[in-house]
């Protein structure tokens, strides 16, 4: 008699070696393992006990009727198959131990509205339920351990209305749910503890309405949720702790109604969100923590309605959200901490209507938003604080109806805004701060802007040093400094000041404002590498001197004017810097000295300070007259003979001198050429000239 073979896939027939044939079903003949009618319960149990009882688990094919898949509590002692087995209903296997080296669910079938592995301990060397279908109602792997060496549920598909892997906990080498399927309403992972070296979900799939991994665990080496999709309504990783050496969402998709890693912890050295995309209607990363060494948002997509990381906070030595691209309604990095060594949005760009860094704190030693776009109609860094060593806005663009600074402290060592394009209606720096450094070099101001500080806070600190070269200002009429420190070496090249609104500004080395000085300006600009510091120094002021006298404030408009003249001079004085006295004295450095000399210029300071200073003005007017007097005493002309002796003479001589010296052709007159005619004639060339460069600063002293 021919041995009876079920016509059962060949892969499972180990199964039923040594089974009778059971029953026929469209026209296949099988064991009563493999039968799939439900007719077979009663013979269906005997032999299940039975091989049960030989721990015989090899269950490969099996169909399990209803009432028949109760293995709570079971020990699987020795290697266990139930692959592409079905279960019809309910398929009971908690507080069951799995401790073989091989234990396998590969492409079963959980029908039943109930799968229960509560409670399940799974340390076989290896476990595979990879392309296991679970369906029905509920599917709970609730408190379960995987503590082997590896644990697949690669392509696993779950669609049971309800999920759990709540408190569950996975060991061992390798835990695998590549490609896994979760589309039940609502699938947990909540209270979950991974531990195994490898946590593996890349390409998992989460459609459920709510997917929960709230307080879940993932240490290890490896977490990669790489090219996940998230979807449904709501996704919570709420205080979830990541302490894997890698975390990885790179490439994952979030679609759903809600995503929220509100308080989770992400540690370890690398955590990966690069290229990920949020399209959520809400994303919160609100009070997450940052610690990982390298946290990278890099190439990411936030077009959510909101996303918020507020309170966040970044420790890691590098942040990077370089290339992100953020185009929700609102993105909220209120009082983010960042710290570390770098922090990178450079070339991010900011598309939501709404942006707020507000009360943002930024201490890495590097923080940059280079090349970074801020389109929002609203871009909000108030009372933000940059206090690492270098901040970089360089070539930021600012568009929209606002971008607000007010009251932003910037303390780190430079700040750099070099060409930086504010086109915003409104840009205002109102009450910042800044500290050392800051370089608005090329910067383009295209629409109103402003620069307003208080007596408490003159926005720009004792200690700050600001850079305008090059800037441009398309309408300098509505950029205003009010109520600032600021210093006229800012304003070199080019920097057309003319019509800015310069209002209750203190100058260093002004009227009224901190002590400051030519020499000192300068040698700031030198100790800056700025070439030709005294041309360029003389133009910016005479371009401060022209707006200081369109707005009718001559004393200060004088002392531009002053500082103009005296820089000039100053650099034509700088020739003889480095010279010897036996350079002085070749024949063919004359031409030179002459040139740089400048003697009417050094005669124009000398004698009224270019027409500014009416003290010295009087002070060498009364300075020529007692010469004069003094002269006429020491020569003793014999037209003097009638003036007597002692003090009456030297008296008369100083009426004399006084009257020369106004040209008033006082008596007596020189009888004949000599010392005392060339004095008189000196004194009324050099008498009226002093006068009339006293009268001009006068005038410009008091004028209007």
């Amino acid at each position: 008699m021919t041995e009876f073979v079920c016509d059962v896939d060949e892969e499972h027939r180990s199964a039923c070696v040594g089974l009778n044939f059971y029953g026929e079903q469209e026209g296949k003949r099988y064991c009563v393992l493999h039968f799939p009618g439900e007719e077979k319960r009663d013979d269906f149990r005997k032999v299940v006990d039975n091989k049960l009882t030989e721990k015989d688990y090899d269950f490969g094919g099996t169909v399990f009727p209803e009432g028949t898949s109760n293995f709570e509590g079971f020990e699987f002692d020795a290697n266990t198959n139930f692959n592409g087995a079905t279960f019809i209903g309910a398929a009971i296997f908690s507080e069951a131990k799995f401790s073989a080296e091989s234990i396998s669910f590969i492409s079963t079938q959980f029908s039943g509205e109930v799968t229960e592995f509560t409670g399940a301990q799974f340390i076989a060397e290896e476990t595979d339920l990879s392309g296991a279908q679970f369906g029905g109602k509920r599917t709970f792997f609730s408190r379960v351990q995987f503590c082997g060496g590896w644990t697949r549920f690669q392509g696993a598909e779950f669609r049971a209305e309800s999920t759990s892997f709540g408190a569950a906990q996975f060991s061992g080498e390798w835990t695998d749910f590549s490609r896994a399927q979760f589309s039940a309403e609502s699938t947990s992972f909540s209270d979950a503890q991974f531990s195994a070296e490898s946590i593996s979900f890349p390409d998992a799939q989460f459609s459920a309405e709510r997917t929960d991994f709230t307080r879940a665990q993932f240490s290890g080496k490896e977490t990669s949720f790489l090219r996940a999709k998230f979807s449904g309504k709501e996704i919570s990783f709420i205080e979830a702790k990541f302490r894997a050496e890698e975390t990885s969402f790179s490439d994952a998709r979030f679609s759903a109604e809600s995503i929220s890693f509100i308080s989770t912890q992400f540690s370890g050295k690398r955590t990966f969100f690069s290229r990920a995309e949020f399209r959520a209607e809400s994303t919160s990363f609100s009070r997450a923590r940052f610690s990982a060494e390298r946290t990278d948002f890099s190439d990411a997509r936030f077009s959510a309605e909101s996303i918020s990381f507020l309170g966040a906070r970044f420790s890691g030595e590098w942040t990077d959200f370089s290339d992100a691209r953020f185009s929700a309604e609102r993105t909220s990095f209120i009082s983010t901490q960042f710290s570390g060594k770098w922090t990178d949005f450079s070339r991010a760009e900011f598309r939501a209507e709404r942006i707020f860094f507000s009360g943002a704190q930024f201490s890495a030693e590097e923080t940059s938003f280079g090349a970074a776009q801020f389109s929002a109609e609203e871009t909000y860094f108030s009372e933000a604080k940059f206090s690492g060593a270098e901040t970089y806005f360089n070539k930021a663009q600012f568009s929209g109806k606002r971008a607000s600074f007010i009251e932003t402290h910037f303390s780190g060592a430079e700040t750099y805004f070099s060409e930086a394009q504010f086109s915003s209606t409104e840009t205002s720096f109102q009450r910042a701060t800044f500290m050392e450094e800051v370089n608005f070099t090329g910067a383009t101001f295209t629409e109103k802007a402003s620069f307003r500080g208080s007596k408490a806070n003159p926005v720009f600190g004792s200690g700050a040093w600001a850079n305008f070269d090059h800037a441009r200002i398309e309408k300098p009429e509505q950029f205003t400094f009010n109520s600032v420190l600021l210093h006229p070496g800012w304003f070199i090249n080019n920097a057309d000041v003319r019509k800015v609104d310069f209002t209750d500004v203190k100058w260093y080395g002004m009227p009224g404002g901190p002590e400051g000085t030519l020499d000192t300006e300068i040698s700031n600009l030198e100790k800056r590498h700025v070439e030709s510091p005294h041309t360029l120094l003389t133009q910016a002021c005479r371009r401060l001197s022209a707006n200081a006298e369109d707005n009718r404030e001559y004393p200060l408009a004088n002392e531009f004017h002053y500082w103009a003249m005296d820089a000039a001079r100053k650099e034509d004085w700088s020739f003889f810097k480095d010279k010897t006295w036996r350079d002085l004295l070749k024949r063919e450095c004359w031409p030179d000295i002459a040139r740089h000399f400048g003697l009417i210029t050094t005669l124009y300071w000398a004698l009224s300070g270019y027409g500014v200073r009416a003290a010295r003005a009087f002070l060498m007017l009364a300075a020529i007259w007692a010469v004069f007097t003094t002269l006429y005493v020491l020569v003793d002309p014999s037209e003097f003979k009638d003036f007597g002796q002692g003090i009456g003479y030297r008296w008369q001589a100083a009426v004399y001198s006084l009257l020369a010296i106004v040209r008033l052709n006082p008596e007596p007159r020189p009888e004949e050429p000599g010392v005392f005619q060339f004095l008189v004639g000196l004194e009324g060339i050099l008498g009226p000239l002093q006068i009339a460069l006293l009268a001009l600063a006068i005038r410009r002293k008091v004028m209007r």
